[in-house]
């Protein structure tokens, strides 16, 4: 090895590799201390808990009110509690006032993970507690709510091309777990576009709604941070139209079109989707008005007449015009029963006497023109029994499945497909049945 390599080179390549070191760690620390980029929809700030089992009833839930520097709270500020038993759609959820107090509470409320909110006097820089694992007869007594230094938010509201919406408002409301509902509050301050609140708690989640004329309301969890400024957009508020009518070419009066999904088409932001809302009803002609469509969205739904024809769609559009649904000829599933009605009573719900009832559940698909993955539908209607004789207008769904009592009946995909009415001869002593089917304009004897 010779003494230029050993002396010169080697010292300059190890001092070139700490260097190299030295850069990626100070490049690794400015990375660390940049901020997180905005992010205009966020989860509202509820903590990852295990699953907690909440018994009925109710917890005591004590404290004191602070102040950011510390010291106690002495304006009136209003209490309000969140409280939610249980997961998934089977859960309970509470909400509610208790009116106002100062520097400290002592509260009774619903058993369950609990929010506690204080809102002082027209602001919506908010102190509060949770989630709280509140259990029933339980009693905790150490709880503190803190009313951090408050900072400003801003927003403009523009549509999906960020184009500056002018008369534009918005309206917001704190989040607190399930909580997005309640009253929502206007901007302090309005400054042309500008809408700003003067003072909003950081790190706290608040539920945006924003509205422009002529466009559809829309709706956005926001998480506040110091100094933060954000753009809300809107979408046009579209029609579509069309007429309902019947097998013959006549005109159904009094249709429900209903909406059971919306897919969106390379929309620049999410859109709620909303499950069987009425969107409108046809006139005395027949002819519909759906509004608050969305242009890059198509709607699926349901259309059920008066006479409980029914009927699926799968792809309507903003703008279109003239749109025509003829319904199928009305089909009936007539009932006829044999036996001990006894033997079929239904316990009541509400604990009155057992009911003798007619339970009918049909499934039906609606989804997006072309999906591989439609969205399955049900519907479950009931009839109480007076007598052995009872009918079930508009069979429509891909799948019926009847009820009575202990006794079921599945009618088969072929038996569906018809286009007659049915007949079902429920036996009740045996358990068997029979199906028939029969021409459309049977009429039940």
């Amino acid at each position: 090895m010779s003494p230029t390599f050993r002396f010169v080179l080697i010292p300059a390549l190890i001092m070139a590799l700490v260097a190299a070191a030295m850069f990626g760690v100070g490049r690794l620390r400015r990375l660390w201390e940049e901020p997180p980029a905005k992010v205009i929809e966020q989860m509202a700030p509820v903590q990852h808990r295990a699953e907690i089992e909440f018994v009925e009833g109710v917890g005591r839930l004590r404290g004191v009110i602070r102040n950011a520097d510390g010291s106690r709270n002495t304006e009136p500020v209003r209490l309000e509690y969140r409280s939610i038993r249980g997961s998934s759609r089977d859960a309970e959820k509470f909400a509610g006032v208790w009116g106002e107090v100062t520097d400290s509470f002592d509260v009774q409320v619903p058993s369950g993970n609990t929010y506690l909110v204080a809102f002082r006097p027209r602001s919506m820089n908010v102190a509060w507690a949770g989630p709280i694992a509140n259990h029933a007869n339980g009693l905790l007594g150490d709880l503190e709510l803190v009313f951090r230094e408050g900072t400003p938010h801003q927003f403009q509201v523009a549509d999906y091309r960020d184009n500056i919406l002018p008369g534009a408002t918005v309206l917001a409301r704190p989040m607190f777990g399930f909580d997005d509902e309640g009253e929502f509050f206007p901007p302090d301050q309005v400054d042309g576009d500008v809408l700003t609140y003067s003072s909003w708690t950081e790190g706290l989640t608040y539920m945006v709604a924003a509205s422009a004329p002529g466009f559809v309301e829309y709706r956005v969890p926001v998480r506040h941070r110091p100094g933060q400024f954000d753009l809300v957009n809107v979408y046009q508020d579209l029609i579509a139209t069309g007429i309902v009518v019947g097998p013959d070419g006549a005109p159904v009066a009094e249709a429900e079109i209903r909406l059971s999904g919306i897919t969106e088409h390379e929309a620049p932001f999410r859109h709620e989707q909303t499950n069987h809302t009425l969107l409108a009803k046809t006139d005395a002609d027949g002819r519909f008005a759906l509004s608050g469509l969305i242009e890059h969205a198509s709607y699926q739904g349901l259309i059920i007449a008066p006479d409980y024809r029914r009927m699926t769609f799968d792809a309507i559009r903003a703008s279109q015009e003239e749109v025509v649904f003829q319904l199928p000829p009305l089909r009936t599933v007539y009932v006829q029963l044999q036996g001990d009605l006894s033997t079929i009573t239904t316990d009541d719900h509400a604990g009155g006497p057992p009911q003798l009832c007619l339970q009918v559940s049909q499934h039906y698909v609606v989804g997006p023109e072309g999906s591989r993955h439609p969205k399955v539908h049900h519907t479950t209607d009931q009839f109480p029994l007076t007598t052995r004789h009872v009918y079930y207008p508009g069979i429509f769904g891909h799948t019926v499945d009847m009820e009575l009592g202990p006794a079921t009946l599945k009618l088969r995909p072929e038996q569906i497909a018809g286009t007659g009415d049915i007949k079902v001869l429920f036996d009740l002593t045996s358990g068997s049945s029979a199906v028939s089917l029969l021409p459309v304009s049977t009429s039940e004897e």
